[in-house]
Formats: structure tokens, C-alpha cells, sequence
């Protein structure tokens, strides 16, 4: 059922995310716990994954349909290979992404949390 969506409701809002096979949800969600980030603050937000593998990341880009990668700091420079990043910053991307894993994530989950909260929040204040 790849490729496919469904909508994911939150305090009145919708979200489009893609189904996911269970290896796709484990594996992505594995990444996220162990290189990934959810990152709330006051002027900006994202989920990101961090790999020297860059088709890692295009793997997460195709399958969840969203996100862009780039480069990530300066190891290359420092004799190491380059660090790569997959990114998500739109609000409803994010909200999306935490709202899709946070059920299976080990170690993020409680950053998953905090973001769709506060985002959502932010969307109800924004409107």
C-alpha cells in the first residue's frame, strides 16, 4: 500500500501521510531514534535525520513522500565523510511525520509529542 494516504486529525486540523508497510514504519522510526531529531523552539522547527548514507535518506524522502535533503556541517573538511540531512519544516509536515511515528518510537517519542503539541497549538493560534 505504498504510495498511498490517509488523513490523521488533530484538534480539528487534518494532515495527509502516506501508509506505511510495517518494515518502512520499524526501519524509519529506528532512524529517527537513533539519528534523528524533533526539534521545537521558538523560531523554527523540523524532524531531521542525520547519515553519512545518503541514500538512506532518499529512501526516507521516497517513501514518506516529503522532506529534502542537503548537506549537514562541514566533515568533509575535517577529514571525515559528509554528513547528509533529511529535513522537514512546514508545520503540517512535521505534525504529520511526529503523528505517524511517535506510537512506535522508543526514544523520541516524548520529543514527538511535544511537537505535534506545540505545533498544533501554533496552528489554532495562527489559524
Amino acid at each position: 500500500m505504498l504510495g498511498t494516504c490517509k488523513p490523521v486529525s488533530g484538534r480539528g486540523k487534518s494532515y495527509i501521510i502516506p501508509f506505511l508497510e510495517d518494515f518502512d514504519l520499524g526501519y524509519i522510526a529506528g532512524l529517527l531514534d537513533g539519528e534523528g531529531c524533533f526539534h521545537t523552539g521558538s523560531e523554527s522547527h523540523y524532524v531531521a535525520v542525520y547519515s553519512t548514507e545518503r541514500h538512506v535518506l532518499e529512501y526516507i524522502q521516497d517513501v514518506l513522500k516529503t522532506g529534502t535533503i542537503g548537506k549537514s556541517g562541514d566533515n568533509e573538511k575535517r577529514g571525515f565523510k559528509t554528513c547528509w540531512s533529511w529535513r522537514v519544516q512546514n508545520i503540517s509536515g512535521c505534525v504529520g511525520v511526529a503523528q505517524l511515528f511517535e506510537p512506535v518510537l522508543l526514544i523520541k517519542q516524548e520529543a514527538a509529542r511535544k511537537m505535534i503539541e506545540v505545533l498544533e497549538a501554533k496552528i489554532e493560534i495562527d489559524g
